[in-house]
């Protein structure tokens, strides 16, 4: 139960960890304002309190808004332009593929970048669920929750949007929701024109974000202004993807939206099941990332997702990273529409009997230095062919390791890589006397370290050695564009380890 507020709203906006919001009255020309105490216990009921706005107080008159959206932004004149962007670690086969730009705006890469941010926060999400498993001792399960806030809410801040994700925080403390990744949307699509929208309640048309993105922003007949103007409206809300063993809804969220006029939902099948499997969260987090809010700051623009509680400061293991990657491949068809099968090798080799004298890691002592991915420093890489697809690929982004903040977008780079598609622009032709090699291709940028190796060189075809330097130099010259994902390590286990 609220209680109203008996002392000034001065006061009490001022006490230690308040946050408070306003929103009108309805059905009234007042306002209310609401303020979650923090330093209350969040079973007390004396937490959240209301009052009227005093009028000696400084005015809420923030909105919280990220007009932007994924895929909206024009294409760089680069974007799509074949490179050898790829090569094979075991032959030195190389493959041309589309260059990519990376950011969140593009009209054809924002894809991309969404698979690459969901892959990230999904094996962050995986890893801390099994680390809280194994340290408590319970059963942690992934819930899909969605918060929304009336679209006259209002706040007092330079930074409305992160204001709003705390007092989100703050409320899911009241159905012990404590760890996970909040992700503000700024629009939902006008009820005249929703269909089946994962999450929401069903209007009267037949669109969902998927046509929306797809069929209107990537359409010459409609710009972008005209999209938001015809087919959305302003409805601030969060899409939450929580690690917790349970959720309090049902009275305890009833109660809240009566005192705060905040709708918290949390998404769940038939059966109370949100998110049942790693593939179920892969699915829900690159939907809600797909047209997350975006604010532009100077020429570049920030996505406005953010992780909270243990995951914000959580580094995810290689065997979560992998599981993330499965997942997040397998339903990007359905989610983005996107093709993202893991690049295989397709030139022919002669057969493994032929090749026992080729370098494996027992055959060298000498480590060599590589780049890891998140371009911060470098690794230990052993200069065995093998060896190397795994170890040159242990350096992974995450939100805490990366030089831009979460949610950060980077522009004005030449930041193009591979689409990952799973055929070379020019295929070889199998004959009785060779198989296909079927290696999981690495970005060229990896090259620089194999062509290094002496060891790995002598066991390499000349001719194919020869273009494989031709493409790693072409990749130079174009600026060293940075690849958007890399493919996992092949022999890296997608079991969490089990405790002792």
């Amino acid at each position: 139960m609220v209680r109203t507020d008996t002392t000034s709203a001065r006061d009490r906006t001022r006490s230690k960890g308040g946050l408070s919001f306003e929103h009108n009255v309805t059905g009234d020309d007042g306002q209310r304002r609401i303020t979650i105490h923090q330093d209350v216990d969040p079973a007390d009921g004396s937490r959240i309190t209301t009052a009227e706005p005093d009028v000696d107080t400084l005015a809420y008159d923030a909105r919280p808004t990220a007009p932007h959206i994924p895929g909206s932004g024009e294409r760089y004149d680069t974007c799509g332009d074949p490179f050898h962007g790829l090569f094979c670690p075991d032959c030195a086969a190389t493959q041309e593929v589309g260059q990519t730009c990376q950011r969140s705006r593009c009209e054809r890469c924002y894809k991309s970048w969404c698979f690459r941010r969901a892959k990230t926060q999904v094996a962050k999400l995986e890893s801390l669920r099994h680390d809280l498993e194994q340290r408590e001792s319970g059963w942690q399960k992934f819930h899909h929750l969605t918060v929304s806030f009336r679209p006259d809410v209002r706040v007092r801040s330079d930074d409305p949007v992160k204001q709003l994700r705390k007092i989100t925080q703050a409320l899911l403390d009241q159905i012990g929701v404590e760890h996970g990744l909040a992700v503000f949307h700024n629009y939902r699509i006008k009820p005249e024109y929703c269909g089946d929208v994962f999450g929401h309640e069903s209007g009267d048309g037949d669109l969902n974000w998927c046509n929306i993105l797809s069929e209107k922003l990537e359409s010459e007949e409609w710009p972008a202004a005209a999209v938001y103007d015809e087919f959305l409206e302003y409805a601030p809300h969060f899409h939450v993807f929580a690690v917790a063993d349970f959720v309090q809804c049902g009275a305890v969220t009833k109660q809240i939206a009566d005192d705060t006029g905040v709708v918290i939902h949390r998404i769940s099948d038939d059966d109370g099941k949100s998110l049942e499997t790693i593939e179920d969260l892969a699915a829900a987090t690159m939907y809600a990332l797909s047209h997350v809010g975006l604010k532009q700051r100077g020429n570049s623009y920030r996505a406005c997702y953010q992780a909270f509680g243990r995951l914000a400061n959580h580094a995810a293991e290689d065997w979560a990273l992998a599981k993330a990657d499965d997942a997040c491949r397998e339903t990007a068809s359905d989610v983005l529409g996107l093709s993202l099968a893991k690049p295989e090798c397709d030139a022919h080799i002669e057969p493994a009997t032929d090749n026992e004298d080729m370098v494996t890691p027992d055959d060298t002592d000498d480590p060599i230095e590589a780049m890891n991915s998140s371009g911060l420093g470098p690794t230990t890489a052993t200069s065995s062919l093998r060896s190397s697809t795994a170890s040159a690929g242990t350096g992974h982004r995450t939100d805490t390791s990366r030089p831009f903040a979460a949610g950060g977008d980077q522009t004005g780079l030449l930041s193009d890589v591979p689409d990952w598609i799973n055929e070379p622009i020019c295929g070889e032709t199998l004959t009785q006397s060779t198989e296909r090699c079927g290696t999981t291709m690495r970005p060229i940028r990896c090259a620089g370290e194999y062509l290094e190796s002496v060891d790995w060189c002598e066991t390499i075809d000349e001719g194919r050695l020869d273009g494989l330097k031709d493409a790693y130099t072409e990749y130079q010259d174009l600026g060293k564009p940075e690849p958007v994902d890399d493919p996992p390590p092949t022999d890296v286990d997608t079991d969490a380890p089990v405790a002792d």
